[in-house]
């Protein structure tokens, strides 16, 4: 039999449903008792309405929440997903994470590394969290206007998949790499392709290393 080289994948990624009590600074506890596991990256859902898919991680700091099928920046929100915890997250009352009789699920990814970051790029972040045995990676860092810059990620090979959110002002879509798409294409928050060899550059039509990628 053929293993991975992660024996225990619960040390990086878990998953939680829940059912909301609509209790203020609720701790939600991962249900793997075994194995302890603090999630840099939290994707929050609410299973039984349509509110908002709300994003939550370490890098950008408590109460900082990005929503998936919007084109708008970044919330300042006391009262949705709180803090990340050692074993889990907090909550508040807000009915996209913890209405009383509100059904839920999040997904947790831990990174882990903040010092250290590998390569040298067009742009260094200014704050990151990526872990090399499970392939994941936060970044933020400050745009250039120049197209081609390039970008650290950390992870010590290629990535597959890079999701990309500006945070602040409104109008601005989630971009989308992934390895299987067509050179000079990329993936807008909507699923359709769009063609990066016209005004809409993204990630300069450069598959990236596995230091940086480009945009």
């Amino acid at each position: 039999m053929a293993y991975t080289t992660i024996d225990n994948p619960e040390l990086y990624f878990q998953v939680k449903t829940y059912t909301g009590d609509g209790n203020d600074d609720r701790n939600i506890v991962f249900d793997v008792t075994d194995t302890t596991m603090q999630p840099d990256f939290l994707w929050s859902a609410r299973r039984d309405s349509g509110d908002n898919l709300s994003i939550y991680d370490s890098v950008r700091g408590d109460g900082k929440e990005l929503r998936t099928a919007e084109s708008g920046g970044e919330y300042d929100r006391s009262d949705n997903i709180q803090a990340l915890n050692s074993n889990g997250f907090q909550v508040g009352t807000d009915g996209q994470v913890n209405a009383s009789g509100g059904t839920y699920v999040s997904w947790g990814w831990k990174a882990g590394t903040t010092s250290g970051i590998a390569g040298s790029a067009d742009i260094t972040p200014n704050a990151y969290s990526f872990n090399q045995t499970a392939g994941f990676s936060i970044v933020t860092y400050n745009g250039t206007d120049v197209n081609g810059n390039t970008v650290l990620h950390g992870l010590g090979s290629v990535p597959q998949v890079i999701f990309v959110k500006r945070r602040v002002s409104s109008g601005y879509d989630w971009v989308v790499y992934h390895k299987n798409d067509v050179a000079g294409l990329y993936l807008n928050s909507d699923g359709n392709n769009n063609d990066s060899s016209s005004t809409n550059l993204c990630f300069h039509r450069h598959t990236p290393t596995p230091t940086q990628f480009h945009f």
